[in-house]
């Protein structure tokens, strides 16, 4: 009786194995990808969080977190984990760009303010910094309280595409980029305290301490629109200090 011999070395057999070595990198790679998923739900719902704290009770947030969960998908699907990247940095943008981008499409801005916005931008790019709230009203022309609501509206007026904001995360951190980083915080941090008082303690609170708008006006005895716009006006301060310094305006 003769007996088959097979050799597992042949290019036959190793044509027959291919599918499955392939089958086999697809499945753990999919673990892999469901894994982060489940790991950072979560971490979806804390973003999610931070962001709605400047937005109406009246928000929907589960249908954020929903929008938070699609980003979260794409991240782990592109996540390399060969970059040396902490998965947490490199799917922040993303969460962060679909819930802002969900908040648009539910909260559409009107002609006239989409308008004002537009001239609130303009003056931005021709003012020397930093640019005062005074200063931006005389150059688009309109009035304070005008220049308030726009810096308000701005934050869900900005487009947030996620591969684009992506992008930061995606590339190699190196001794400069590391540099860089820790200036930015350190120009941060000086700005901060160079802020008026009321307007340093409203940026500490609600970052530092994580309070509500309603939490902090509670502290300050003035009403959430209040508090709002004194937020949106030491974000404008900082933003303009951060970009004297670095211009090199003294």
């Amino acid at each position: 009786m003769s007996t088959l011999k097979t050799d597992i070395g042949t290019p036959e057999k190793a044509n027959l194995m291919k599918p499955l070595t392939n089958a086999y990198q697809d499945a753990a790679k999919k673990q892999k990808r469901d894994r982060l998923i489940e790991d950072h739900m979560e971490y979806v719902r804390q973003v999610c969080g931070t962001l709605c704290k400047r937005l109406p009770g009246t928000v929907d947030l589960q249908n954020l977190q929903s929008a938070g969960m699609v980003g979260l998908i794409q991240a782990a699907q592109k996540f390399d984990e060969s970059k040396g990247i902490n998965f947490k940095t490199y799917s922040y943008p993303r969460i962060r760009g679909a819930i802002i981008d969900e908040i648009r499409r539910n909260s559409p801005l009107t002609q006239k303010a989409m308008h004002l916005v537009g001239k609130v931008r303009t003056a931005l790019e021709t003012l020397e910094p930093p640019a005062t709230t005074e200063a931006i009203a005389a150059a688009a022309k309109i009035t304070l309280q005008e220049v308030d609501e726009c810096l308000l509206a701005m934050q869900i007026a900005t487009p947030q595409n996620c591969d684009e904001a992506g992008s930061v995360a995606d590339r190699e951190i190196t001794p400069d980029t590391a540099l860089e980083q820790q200036e930015r915080i350190e120009l941060l941090t000086a700005a901060i305290e160079n802020l008026p008082e009321r307007d340093r303690y409203v940026v500490q609170m609600y970052y530092n301490e994580e309070l509500r708008l309603k939490e902090i006006g509670a502290v300050l005895n003035i009403s959430e629109s209040r508090v709002s716009r004194v937020l949106a006006n030491a974000e404008l301060q900082l933003r303009e200090m951060i970009r004297r310094s670095e211009n090199g305006i003294d």
